[in-house]
């Protein structure tokens, strides 16, 4: 399972553009590995739920989200006593066990934490991988492997596979 955090500037300035909302944010909905982020507290969800609010892609985005099984992983981390909208979401990254990895909508819409290497923001003294929309999409959709393979009067054995007692006959 890939756990990520999506922030509250990716959600507020989804702009109805077609390619972050069925790349990025749908993705989530799918059958796949990939959950987002919540505390334990549900601040997050509650944040999400007042941008849905606004905006008609964001709600039915949080209805599908919400339907069984969830695509939601709850972190038990406590943000209750954090002020900063944008350190919540910081919180609940550094937080995540498998990976700390949080999609915003610009680099440059995430301007209260500095980013100490490109990407990068040391928070509680953890490395918090920061992608925007755009980088997002290739984490998101990692390239497919495929095997290739012409054979001309040949057996091939794949995938530890085993040929015996093969003949081949000319005709």
């Amino acid at each position: 399972m890939s756990c990520y955090t999506l922030s509250n500037c990716l959600l507020d300035n989804l702009e109805l553009d077609k390619k972050y909302i069925s790349d990025v944010l749908m993705v989530f909905t799918q059958s796949n590995p990939f959950k987002v982020a919540l505390d334990k507290s549900n601040r997050i969800l509650d944040i999400y739920a007042e941008i849905a609010g606004k905006n008609e892609t964001v709600a039915t985005w949080l209805n599908l989200m919400t339907m069984k099984p969830t695509s939601f992983e709850t972190i038990n981390v406590d943000v209750i006593s954090v002020k900063e909208v944008e350190e919540i979401f910081l919180k609940v990254c550094s937080s995540t066990k498998s990976q700390q990895k949080v999609i915003v909508s610009s680099h440059e819409r995430w301007t209260s934490f500095k980013y100490f290497i490109p990407q990068t923001i040391l928070y509680d003294n953890i490395q918090v991988k920061v992608y925007d929309r755009d980088e997002a999409i290739p984490e998101l959709h990692p390239p497919t492997s495929n095997t290739s393979i012409t054979a001309t009067n040949s057996t091939v054995a794949m995938d530890g596979s085993k040929i015996e007692d093969s003949k081949n006959i000319n005709k």
